[in-house]
């Protein structure tokens, strides 16, 4: 027992694991990982975005928990979503996907919907002076099986023609042409991951002495939780489970929309 202690300690304190056959049936084996502070908050309305094959490379050995979760990591299905979809807790959902951003796996983006509101930063510079994203980009962004590709000018043009005021609808009809062999999911997708992208958020913010009038779906804890001005109506549309259509239209009565 001692020599196997002492194989343990040098082992793990120099390689940080070891595997120790014991006879022909048993064997010790100890690896020691990382512990994961991610100070990140995971919101329940999040979508996690694959950067890395995970299918791929994922092993039977695999914690079990993880392997239920990855299968259903599209970059369509909110967190919540996929915690019902698995079958596993919420909160075990949270801290499996904590963990694939800590080594790189994932990026966290926001749910796709055409009446999202999106606009390009400063640091679309980067795409444009970066000459080896540029066929990246057109690989990602451009429609399965499509022949033609579209000219990084034409794309790097429809990103800078995002903005306030105007919903992803709107700005499809407007360069419906231009978007014919483009995936529009991968196109706002690569935009948000590589940070030149970022959206516009809506926060319904309860009108004064409106309280009183609201529709009896929203309990006053609801109210006082979710009304305030500081959450989105991504999250309010995740907490209520309810589409964002039906949403706003039970809202509008008694909110203003705040875009920030």
């Amino acid at each position: 027992l001692k020599q196997i202690v002492n194989i343990l300690f040098h082992d793990l304190q120099n390689k940080g694991e070891s595997k120790i056959p014991i006879n022909d049936a048993n064997s010790i084996c100890v690896k020691l990982f990382p512990k994961v502070d991610i100070s990140r908050e995971i919101h329940p309305h999040e979508v996690p975005l694959m950067i890395k094959d995970l299918k791929a490379i994922m092993k039977p050995d695999w914690d079990i928990t993880m392997q239920q979760v990855i299968p259903f990591i599209d970059g369509v299905m909110h967190v919540k979503r996929i915690a019902e979809r698995s079958g596993v807790d919420l909160e075990l959902v949270k801290y499996c996907i904590k963990h694939l951003i800590y080594y790189d796996c994932i990026k966290m983006i926001d749910l796709f919907q055409y009446s999202n509101v999106y606009m390009s930063n400063s640091s679309i510079k980067k795409l444009l002076t970066n000459t080896s994203s540029h066929l990246d980009c057109i690989r990602y962004i451009t429609k399965s099986g499509s022949k033609q590709h579209p000219s990084f000018s034409k794309v790097f043009r429809l990103y800078c023609s995002l903005g306030p005021g105007i919903t992803f609808k709107k700005f499809c009809m407007d360069h419906e042409a231009e978007l014919e062999n483009i995936d529009h999911r991968s196109f706002i997708s690569f935009g948000l991951v590589n940070g030149f992208l970022i959206r516009l958020h809506c926060y319904p913010v309860l009108l004064p002495e409106a309280e009183r009038y609201l529709d009896p779906l929203f309990r006053k804890d609801i109210v006082d939780k979710i009304l305030e001005g500081k959450h989105t109506l991504d999250e309010i549309c995740c907490e209520l489970e309810m589409p964002k259509d039906r949403v706003i239209q039970l809202l509008t009565p008694y909110c203003e929309f705040v875009y920030k």
